[in-house]
């Protein structure tokens, strides 16, 4: 079986649910599809231990993390 990877949020969560990758380049290229959605808004926003946390965009990919499915 091949090696298939994806990237997860900050919270853990599949950035897609339904799509995995054959390289890591790959899942990288869809998180920044992905992180597009913030640009207006200018940072990613998620809740950590109760309180509200604002991600800068530059610092995202630090945040979120590759993983791999066989």
């Amino acid at each position: 079986m091949e090696t298939r990877y994806y990237i997860l949020t900050p919270e853990g969560f599949p950035i897609d649910e339904e799509i995995d990758h054959e390289t890591p380049n790959q899942a990288w290229n869809e998180f920044e599809e992905w992180k597009k959605k913030f640009e207006r808004q200018g940072y990613y926003s998620t809740v950590s231990r109760g309180e509200r946390i604002k991600i800068l965009l530059n610092k995202l990919k630090d945040c979120c993390e590759l993983r791999t499915r066989s």
